[in-house]
């Protein structure tokens, strides 16, 4: 995959510690979106994620990045996973915001469903922030679309 001075990685667990960057910018865009979910969504830690994708995807985990390359610096990424059951999920995507709208986003999330696609997955899903408007977009243009929408309860306002 290529993109304009961006280069494009395919890899698996082995380059999830590169994520962490990228992720901790993402949980505070996330905080940003959602004010509400602030406290919960920053005190979430990269260990604990990371071990959490490691444990769900026993029938494989994917994570491919995006690379600048005139500073060779990560700049946007997506992991997926395969559960036990094996369903797909496009478990993280992010692209930083210096680099949104130039088709990133879409050329990671492309080559996702092609891999998700290549392994005989039940089904194929992806959770969303509420309020990430700009995400939904994207999804919905790989032929996402809702299917249940869950609501938590906040108590006291404590998310």
């Amino acid at each position: 995959m290529t993109n304009s001075a961006v280069q494009f990685e395919c890899g698996a667990g082995e380059r999830l510690d590169r994520v962490r960057p990228l992720w901790l910018e993402l949980r505070q865009h996330h905080a940003e979106i959602a004010p509400l979910w602030r406290d919960g969504l920053l005190a979430a830690s990269f260990e604990q994620r990371r071990d959490a994708l490691l444990r769900k995807a026993v029938n494989g985990l994917a994570v491919f990045l995006a690379v600048a390359e005139r500073r060779a610096r990560d700049v946007g990424y997506c992991v997926c996973t395969i559960d036990a059951e094996r369903q797909g999920e496009v478990d993280s995507l992010f692209v930083t915001e210096e680099h949104r709208g130039r088709g990133i986003g879409r050329a990671l999330m492309g080559e996702a469903m092609r891999w998700l696609g290549e392994r005989d997955t039940s089904a194929i899903i992806v959770d969303v922030l509420a309020g990430n408007d700009a995400a939904v977009r994207l999804y919905e243009s790989f032929g996402f679309h809702a299917r249940t929408i869950r609501l938590r309860h906040v108590s006291d306002g404590a998310a």
